[in-house]
């Protein structure tokens, strides 16, 4: 349990755009096992998703995709409604997605974090390439769906400097400096980085799982308490599951 020597985190900030509402996670019922991917958009977040959905399971195939077995919670797009039924009536360890902030997001003592890091300019080129594939019609939909506070989503620039000038210079939310139109994942990263010294919180970097993927899933395995798949297992688990 986190040392109560520290402060633990507290809810600071009301994040509500176009695509997210931090408001939803004050529905969600924590259980003493859960655990939280926490990443900033762009920065491995499936790949851990399906890390972890893997050692959840054992291995063996999932019983859904991992849209529904771990859904982004403050995500507008899908009604909050049937989010919560479905991570209700999961019977094995939960595990959930959120990009939030550690500043917007309720933190609880029995929730294990992971939070993946990635270099800010790729993040950046990724980000660009999905901002740019929407089409109108997506534009559209993000843009109606009720409860909307805040701008419009704009169509991406076609100048990829313009993009890159208003994401480094711009901030997506009154209190940040940079991240328009989204968030700033500079700010992501240091508000979690600030309790980096709380055991349920696990920081991890997507370049070190590219270089030893092997020794990530470990160190994940060994964070969340999972019995960790013995060699040769561990390598076919890798091969059947995360190279895809």
């Amino acid at each position: 349990m986190p040392n109560k020597a520290y402060p633990l985190p507290t809810v600071e900030h009301l994040y509500q755009n176009h695509m997210m509402d931090s408001l939803r996670w004050n529905f969600l019922r924590p259980r003493a096992d859960d655990i939280t991917v926490a990443t900033t958009y762009k920065a491995g977040t499936t790949w851990m998703q399906a890390i972890v959905a893997n050692l959840i399971f054992g291995g063996a195939e999932l019983p859904g995709s991992l849209h529904e077995l771990s859904p982004w919670i403050e995500n507008r797009i899908f009604p909050l409604e049937l989010v919560l039924t479905r991570i209700e009536r999961q019977t094995q360890r939960r595990a959930v997605k959120t990009h939030l902030p550690l500043d917007g997001l309720p933190f609880y003592e029995n929730v294990k974090y992971i939070i993946v890091g990635r270099d800010p300019r790729d993040i950046f080129m990724s980000w660009a390439n999905m901002y740019g594939d929407f089409t109108p019609q997506s534009i559209t939909l993000v843009n109606s769906i009720p409860g909307r506070l805040g701008d419009e989503l704009r169509p991406c620039p076609d100048d990829i400097h313009e993009l890159w000038r208003d994401w480094m210079t711009r901030g997506g939310f009154l209190w940040e400096q940079d991240g328009f139109p989204f968030y700033s994942v500079l700010r992501h990263a240091r508000t979690w980085w600030d309790y980096r010294h709380l055991p349920n919180i696990l920081h991890i970097h997507f370049a070190d799982l590219l270089v030893d993927l092997e020794g990530g899933i470990r160190r994940v395995a060994r964070f969340l308490e999972i019995e960790q798949p013995a060699e040769p297992g561990l390598r076919l688990f890798i091969t059947a599951h995360l190279r895809k």
